[in-house]
């Protein structure tokens, strides 16, 4: 695509002026440019105010690092990033950008719909989460206590307690799924999650095959069998 001559100008004084290693670093590529992401030691601003939030640091490398190791589907993780960068929109990001008139909750009605409200605090969605757990102890069992807490919900983390891969993307798609809900206007049912991921299951023993892990996969997903059987 060509551009006006005065745009191709402004291009390239914006271009030059980047630094040299940066741009070296982009045109090498995705790879080249996630580590250097990986190496960086720049905190962003959405870090500093979850750790205001909780009143403590969190340890962000770990929950960065499994963003990445949970799922390949890019989806997913673009997802989950925009909620370490409180860049999804909530009502409450939505009202302030004058694009909705209320900036009370989807689901409850009751609160401002925030990030933490959305996927932990909304009563409804603590109905849906119980639920959820519910059926874990009961058909899985790595899940014999307890699991969900709201920093295991947001960030992946708990402090003192290790989950596996498949618990993880559960987690995922458990809030990919309250998302969608609250886009379609309609109400989170733990039922219906669990139904689903008997097509994921399905999804994602397609893409161990392409990737040749078959046999870990199967390791990985043997406890939640049972779960991905539900009518």
């Amino acid at each position: 695509k060509k551009f006006p001559k005065k745009v191709n100008v402004e291009l390239s004084v914006r271009f030059s002026c980047l630094n040299t290693k940066v741009w070296t670093i982009i045109q090498r590529g995705n790879k080249a440019v996630q580590t250097a992401l990986d190496k960086s030691e720049a905190v962003p601003a959405a870090v500093n105010k979850w750790n205001k939030i909780y009143n403590s640091p969190l340890n962000w490398k770990k929950i960065f690092t499994k963003t990445r190791k949970t799922t390949l589907d890019t989806q997913l993780r673009w997802f989950q990033l925009r909620i370490l960068h409180r860049i999804l929109p909530t009502n409450k990001y939505l009202c302030m950008c004058r694009i909705v008139e209320s900036a009370c909750c989807s689901f409850c009605k009751q609160e401002e719909e925030t990030i933490s409200h959305l996927f932990w605090h909304c009563d409804i969605v603590q109905v849906f989460w119980a639920k959820l757990k519910t059926a874990l102890n009961e058909s899985c069992e790595n899940c014999v206590e307890p699991i969900f807490t709201e920093t295991l919900v947001l960030f992946g983390v708990k402090e003192n307690v290790v989950t596996d891969r498949v618990i993880d993307l559960i987690i995922i798609l458990a809030k990919y799924y309250i998302f969608k809900c609250k886009l379609q206007g309609s109400t989170p049912i733990a039922k219906i999650f669990i139904k689903s991921l008997k097509q994921r299951y399905i999804v994602e023993k397609y893409a161990s095959l392409v990737c040749n892990r078959n046999h870990s996969f199967n390791l990985e997903w043997l406890p939640y069998l049972k779960l991905t059987q539900a009518d």
